[in-house]
């Protein structure tokens, strides 16, 4: 009786040593197979060459948000944020995307295009910041050229006078919207006739309410190939 109680207990701690090695074994091979796969995806994204895209995969595979560089020279949005037009919060937050070391050091006054960013797009802004007065927008919505700024402050005349020197002055009457946050050229033919009007050129004076505001045109030319093609015209 003695002797089959012992066997008994030899074969339950033999059966046990068994399978807790083999469920030992499984844990580890599961744990190198896990590994092999997330150095697989590492070098996947490594191998990836435009910056932003190379980011994102590697937040996706860390499951790590996107933040915004506290040291980028982007302005705080206002606090009634929230409360301003859709096109004026589109605008800024297409704006915002410039948010890789990249970005800053190569684009801090040229335009920004959302086109080179995103994937695929039913919008496409080029944006710039322009100090005193706010977001100069050109874009292509719904199929519908625009040129607007996304003023900072609100203006109170819905019709305001603007004056353009590029290549050759341009002398236009822009309207405000009722929020008076968002001034903007006649859409279509009006701002295509705009854009033209710069390709080409290093730089323009925007005469609005008589004050000048002198903007760059870094890249400009190049980018706007994007709104032509998005919005059909040439």
């Amino acid at each position: 009786m003695l002797r089959k109680t012992v066997w008994s207990i030899s074969l339950s701690l033999c059966l046990l040593c068994y399978f807790g090695f083999e469920r030992s074994y499984a844990d580890e091979n599961q744990y190198v197979r896990s590994d092999i796969a997330l150095q697989q995806a590492i070098e996947t994204c490594r191998l990836i060459k435009i910056d932003r895209e190379r980011l994102f995969c590697f937040d996706q595979l860390f499951d790590t948000p996107i933040t915004l560089n506290k040291n980028a020279f982007l302005p705080a949005l206002p606090n009634d944020f929230d409360r301003r037009p859709s096109a004026w919060k589109s605008a800024w937050n297409a704006e915002k995307t410039r948010e890789t070391k990249q970005d800053l050091l190569s684009e801090p006054t040229s335009f920004w295009s959302t086109q080179t960013h995103f994937d695929s797009y039913k919008a496409l802004y080029l944006t710039q910041q322009i100090d005193d007065l706010g977001l100069l927008v050109f874009s292509c919505i719904n199929n519908i050229s625009r040129v607007e700024v996304m003023l900072d402050k609100p203006l109170q005349d819905g019709i305001v006078p603007v004056v353009i020197h590029g290549a050759t002055p341009i002398h236009k009457n822009w309207l405000l919207d009722d929020s008076g946050y968002i001034l903007r050229d006649g859409r279509g033919l009006s701002s295509i006739e705009t854009m033209r009007g710069l390709i080409g050129q290093t730089q323009f004076e925007l005469m609005i309410n008589d004050r000048h505001y002198i903007i760059p045109l870094e890249n400009f030319s190049s980018q706007v190939d994007g709104l032509k093609k998005m919005c059909h015209w040439r």
